[in-house]
């Protein structure tokens, strides 16, 4: 099996290079091939050089594609079209992958085909008892730490560390509508898609990476006011129309951050079986 991993990133390098090196550190045994493709969404400073420092091993691939700046959502269509993977992993330029995340990722989709597979990507930044951190663990901030069940049925796909089957979606459609101007929107849009057409969205409790990222309370009410935007975007833009059904139970209960309104992001199910300005930008996230 060939897995595809996307990374859109825009002016991050730093942070990036980070994010590539646990990445290439990753366990790819009973894998044939893993490609990281890194998608530089228009940085003022090309992103290549960072790419180009990394020496990737034998089985797994890397490489760098420039785009004019297009948003997240565009950036992680342009992936998916130049991938060849069976499995497409899509992970943020932040984001902190443990060696065995690439494989969890597969056996979650081997165990449950047909699928979309998101996990959890709590802060780096340890939970210190400060009034903040209260607040947001009562929250359930950090959504799926204490679940029950391995996956829980959810309602809104977080984009941080997500994967798909490749069949899923169409070469040239890509995955993401990439028109809307609020990054976010791309992900509420694609959950109601997702769930009109019938299609499991499973928060997998266990795949757990870390969000190479501070706690704090300016940036979280940027991404609080960030959601509420996008998810007023995905709704007043539906088509089809039928899909405005799915956003009048997740308007309702934002009131935080990703996590703030459990029962808009994960039910306890147990299973079974273009603007002038960039659209990219890290104070988004």
């Amino acid at each position: 099996m060939i897995v595809s991993i996307v990374i859109p990133t825009y002016g991050r390098g730093e942070k990036l290079g980070t994010t590539l090196d646990a990445l290439l550190a990753s366990d790819t045994s009973g894998l044939d091939a893993v490609e990281i493709i890194v998608v530089d969404d228009g940085s003022p400073e090309p992103i290549a050089p960072v790419v180009e420092s990394r020496v990737a091993c034998p089985t797994i691939s890397l490489r760098c594609i420039r785009q004019q700046n297009a948003g997240p959502a565009a950036a992680r269509n342009t992936g998916f079209r130049a991938s060849r993977g069976e499995i497409v992993l899509c992970v943020d330029d932040d984001i902190l992958c443990p060696v065995d995340l690439i494989r969890q990722h597969v056996e979650a989709h081997r165990r449950f085909p047909g699928s979309v597979i998101f996990g959890r990507y709590p802060s780096v930044q340890p939970f210190r008892q400060t009034p903040l951190l209260r607040y947001l663990d009562s929250r359930g901030y950090d959504i799926g730490r204490d679940a029950d069940e391995e996956f829980m049925e959810g309602q809104i796909v977080a984009s941080g560390q997500i994967s798909f089957e490749r069949g899923m979606f169409d070469e040239v459609a890509g995955i993401y509508r990439d028109e809307l101007a609020t990054p976010v929107a791309e992900e509420y849009e694609l959950s109601a898609r997702l769930r009109d057409r019938g299609v499991r969205l499973l928060l997998a409790s266990g795949i757990t990476a870390l969000h190479n990222r501070p706690v704090e309370i300016e940036s979280l009410c940027r991404q609080a006011f960030t959601h509420g935007k996008g998810c007023a975007e995905a709704a007043r833009s539906a088509r089809p129309l039928s899909l405005c059904r799915h956003f009048g139970a997740l308007l309702r209960p934002i009131s935080g951050p990703p996590g703030a309104g459990r029962s808009a992001w994960s039910s306890r199910t147990r299973l079974s079986g273009r603007s002038a300005q960039p659209r990219f930008a890290p104070a988004c996230f």
